[in-house]
């Protein structure tokens, strides 16, 4: 078995960094880069619309404190590159709807590589299990469904883990692990080549090693809030 001394001597050292932690369970730690605090500010200096504005007929806006998309928007990017990190994002979809399956709350975040947690009210609506709230989309349904009614706030707290590819070998196969409202629905789901609509593709490309997080425009009304990352620290196979 390979052994890594160098890597395990850098982390034992690195340990006396120290975060503060924060003062509510949520809230960002003092290490951690706010993307979105409820502000017009944080929405204009963190985020850019991936859509040119000459394409676009519409922007994403802050209403009470949230971030929101408007009709023809499209997606949003953060400004900021991460690879690995911590994300915690907050969202609702505010209105109750008679529609069902994806056509209620549906939205995703997504990480680089185009991996996507797929953001949706599937609470008293099920639908495909690879595309359920909290699904490495098109890769791993969730463990439970753990969501709150519409109207009240869901918390993700998504740990990504990328896949390290060198001259086509697979170092790592990377990770997800994400937590729904504290509830844990992926443990360290291996993400594969990632995934699209009921589709699972093979790990057979690298992945970036940074890039921008990007919250999607599925047409519906789904509000965000509270967003902040921690980059974490490298793994053996970086080294």
């Amino acid at each position: 078995m390979k052994t890594y001394p160098l890597f395990i001597s850098a982390v034992l050292l690195s340990v006396s960094t120290v975060v503060v932690f924060a003062q509510s369970i949520g809230d960002a730690p003092s290490d951690a880069v706010v993307l979105f605090d409820g502000t017009a500010d944080s929405l204009a200096n963190n985020w850019r619309h991936a859509r040119p504005k000459a394409k676009r007929k519409g922007d994403w806006i802050v209403e009470d404190g949230s971030m929101l998309r408007m009709r023809g928007a499209g997606h949003i990017e953060t400004v900021a590159q991460f690879g690995d990190c911590q994300l915690h994002i907050e969202w609702s979809h505010t209105k109750q709807s008679s529609k069902e399956g994806q056509k209620r709350g549906n939205s995703g975040v997504f990480f680089p590589g185009g991996i996507e947690i797929q953001v949706l009210d599937n609470y008293n609506n099920p639908t495909y299990p690879d595309g359920f709230a909290g699904a490495v989309y098109g890769v791993m349904p969730p463990a439970a469904n753990a969501l709150r009614a519409p109207g009240q706030w869901q918390s993700y707290d998504i740990i990504y883990r990328r896949p390290i590819v060198r001259d086509g070998v697979v170092l790592d196969q990377g990770s997800m692990t994400v937590l729904v409202n504290g509830v844990v629905v992926q443990d360290s789901t291996p993400l594969d080549g990632g995934g699209g609509h009921k589709e699972r593709k093979a790990l057979n490309h690298a992945y970036p090693d940074a890039g921008p997080l990007l919250l999607q425009d599925h047409g519906n009304p789904v509000h965000f809030r509270n967003i902040w990352c921690r980059p974490l620290r490298p793994r053996p196979a970086e080294k």
